[in-house]
């Protein structure tokens, strides 16, 4: 009984259809890239005015150690805390801190658009000792301030048609 009687006959493929492959790849690589970098951008502006006014007047709260600047760690821990709340509160105050835990959610992710860099802490390998440089973002008052405009500026910027 011969098992390999049925099996197809596979050839090895030829250069055009490697090269036709790997073109392919990196066609839906760059689409896809560009279409979450329009959906990220196109989100931040949309999300700009509610997040302008709930991170001015949460400042003080997000601001835990009173330094005037807002960490990814200082909205963990007010995530966390109105997660936690969040389960042992009734509906109608529910929902409020629902916004609260999204509105956090939404600060976190967009970090980087709203804030400025704060230090830059440097990691080194010891096998082969190449450097990479990590950047600590944080927001203060003005950066609240000119986050609309500057969301809205880089879609406009990179995307110019919408």
């Amino acid at each position: 009984m011969n098992l390999l009687a049925n099996t197809p006959n596979f050839t090895t493929p030829n250069f055009t259809t490697s090269i036709f492959a790997v073109l392919a790849c990196t066609v839906v690589m760059i689409v896809g890239y560009i279409g979450v970098h329009y959906y990220n951008c196109k989100r931040a502006w949309q999300l700009a005015p509610a997040l302008h006014t709930w991170l001015l007047e949460n400042f003080a709260l997000l601001d835990t150690d009173g330094d005037g600047l807002i960490t990814s760690d200082d909205i963990d821990r007010h995530w966390q805390t109105a997660k936690a709340a969040e389960r042992y509160q009734k509906a109608e105050h529910g929902r409020a801190l629902n916004n609260d835990c999204k509105m956090a959610a939404y600060a976190r992710y967009f970090l980087c658009d709203i804030g400025h860099v704060v230090k830059t802490i440097y990691v080194g390998s010891p096998m082969n000792g190449c450097m990479t440089g990590i950047k600590v973002y944080a927001i203060n008052v003005a950066d609240v301030e000119a986050f609309p405009e500057k969301a809205l500026l880089r879609y406009q910027r990179e995307f110019p048609r919408g």
